[in-house]
């Protein structure tokens, strides 16, 4: 989480988001999003994990939330994602 990053960071959350836009230039909740996607897109090529084990290891609260989220980002469902992809 951000505020979660900000208090390691030794900032506010404010500070902490404004310097994390500056040198990426995109908001620190959706670095996260996309890394939380490219580590899900990692397991389903790579293993055979339950899509709801995918979700969990990749930081997603829950199935669902990924695929939403996996759907807002990557254009398919994970499972789709899957049958095109697996290694």
């Amino acid at each position: 989480r951000v505020a979660e990053l900000a208090k390691k960071a030794e900032m506010s959350e404010v500070h902490f988001r404004k310097l994390f836009f500056s040198l990426y230039q995109v908001a620190p909740s959706t670095y996260i999003l996309n890394e939380r996607v490219n580590r899900a897109k990692e397991l389903m090529a790579f293993s055979e994990l339950r899509l709801e084990d995918v979700a969990v290891q990749s930081g997603f609260s829950s199935l669902a939330h990924m695929c939403k989220v996996f759907k807002a980002v990557v254009g398919a469902t994970p499972g789709a994602y899957r049958a095109t992809h697996m290694k």
